[in-house]
């Protein structure tokens, strides 16, 4: 698992929020690393726990962010996912390692947040530009931050796999 200034070359690491897993309220800006080997086209976040300070009105993130370099789908994120949230990131021809940042405002809020950063392999990639993927056959899909204000700066597709 990683915590601010953490760098990791593993598959299937944690990012965790500081004091993990209890909350912290107070302005901070935490850097995560992960360097990926040759052959590595993807990046999947699997959010296991993500609650940061909810966006304005007009959807801005402008309390909390959690950017990723170089990432085009999104220019941000911030508020909360629904359970069970993932988003895969094209990190192919981008620059290596990848870094996660998450950086707090001083705006009082209880946050916390473990993501699991998974390598998805070239041969194993799934189509470029899909933020999200499904394979099951039935199910609910929810935008980030559902059931408050939607994010500004969202640009990706939701794929799903057709069946045989």
């Amino acid at each position: 698992a990683l915590s601010c200034g953490g760098t990791s070359s593993m598959n299937n690491t944690y990012l965790h929020s500081p004091n993990w897993p209890d909350t912290y309220n107070y302005a901070n800006t935490c850097t995560m690393t992960i360097s990926r080997p040759d052959g590595v086209c993807q990046l999947r976040m699997d959010f296991k726990t993500f609650d940061l300070a909810q966006p304005g009105t007009t959807g801005q993130c402008t309390d909390d962010q959690f950017t990723v370099t170089g990432e085009r789908q999104f220019t941000y994120l911030c508020g909360q996912t629904p359970a069970n949230w993932h988003f895969y990131l094209d990190v192919n021809m981008q620059a290596n390692p990848t870094e996660f940042k998450f950086t707090t405002s001083a705006t009082s809020f209880n946050r916390r947040f473990r993501i699991k950063i998974s390598m998805i392999p070239c041969s194993q990639e799934i189509p470029s530009g899909c933020g999200q993927y499904f394979k099951e056959n039935t199910g609910m899909i929810h935008s980030f931050n559902y059931g408050s204000y939607y994010l500004a700066g969202l640009n990706y597709g939701i794929c799903f796999r057709k069946n045989k």
